[in-house]
């Protein structure tokens, strides 16, 4: 059985052949996760898992601040 590792997503992506967004905590297989992390898009965590509600999804940098 493979390892796995608990991460939080930190941008859009695809982890374990799913669709992933920014907030989400999934467990991943420790060589996605590794990988993920090395591209900056996920990041070690200890919670729980799951897809982040509407007001805990991080803003991304790339959007536009609001007036």
């Amino acid at each position: 059985m493979a390892a796995k590792m608990k991460i939080e997503i930190l941008k859009r992506t695809v982890c374990g052949g799913e669709p992933v967004a920014p907030g989400d905590v999934v467990n991943a297989s420790e060589k996605d996760a590794k990988f993920l992390i090395n591209m900056k898009k996920a990041e070690p965590t200890t919670r729980r898992v799951g897809k982040a509600k509407a007001g805990e999804k991080p803003k991304e940098e790339d959007e536009p601040a609001g007036d």
